[in-house]
Parts: structure tokens; C-alpha cells; sequence
């Protein structure tokens, strides 16, 4: 089962937002890495939520998108659709009134290979 695993400060994302968040975010990343012979819904993923750790690359938030790394997945994610992603996530973010710099290093994809995982 996919997994997005939501790393935040609470100080600038407090959890009534990040709650806000695992309604919206999961409907995008659905979409994004579901490929015609592997669809997903939100349904089939997993929203964790946790404290991000102190001295993290990414000084706020982060979204770590954990999923079987099917070629037919990783040819569709490429650097463009991972970009509309994020500019998807932050436009949803600001409809509810939740701000999330662009500039924040936002995503990383693991691919879950059978040999091991891929970032």
C-alpha cells in the first residue's frame, strides 16, 4: 500500500492543518502515481502524519510518497509531473487557507523495489 508520510512543524503547521491536509493530499498523489495497470484511490493509501525532526533539510514540511516502483510508475512520475504535483498540493493548501512556501523542498518519491528502496 502506498504511503505518504507528512513531516511538519507544528509551530508552522499546526494539526487542525495537517488534518486538513490528509483530505486533500492523498486525492492528488492518487492521482499522480496511479498508471493504468496499477490505479489507486485514496482508498488504497496511507496517511502518517508525524513531528518533523529538528535539522531536516526541510525546515517546515515535507511529504515523503513511499510506492511499489512499477516501471510503468516511475516512467509517469517524471521531474514535470512531480512539479505539478506540488504546485497542485500548494494551490489546494491555499484554497483552505493553509500557506506552504514554493521554494519548500515539498516531495520526495521512495520507490519499494524488491531489491530495496529507491529515493
Amino acid at each position: 500500500m502506498p504511503q505518504i508520510i507528512i513531516r511538519y512543524n507544528k509551530e508552522a503547521y499546526p494539526e487542525n492543518e495537517i488534518e486538513v491536509l490528509g483530505r486533500v493530499i492523498p486525492v492528488f498523489v492518487a492521482e499522480a502515481i496511479s498508471v493504468k495497470k496499477y490505479p489507486l484511490t485514496i482508498k488504497n493509501i496511507e496517511w502518517i502524519p508525524q513531528r518533523l525532526e529538528e535539522g531536516s533539510v526541510a525546515p517546515n514540511l515535507r511529504l515523503e510518497i513511499r510506492c511499489a516502483g512499477y516501471l510503468e510508475r516511475k516512467k509517469a512520475l517524471s521531474e514535470e509531473r512531480v512539479s505539478m504535483l506540488k504546485a497542485a498540493i500548494i494551490h489546494s493548501a491555499a484554497d483552505h487557507h493553509i500557506e506552504i512556501p514554493f521554494e519548500e523542498p515539498l516531495i520526495w518519491i521512495q520507490y519499494i523495489d524488491p531489491d530495496g528502496a529507491y529515493v
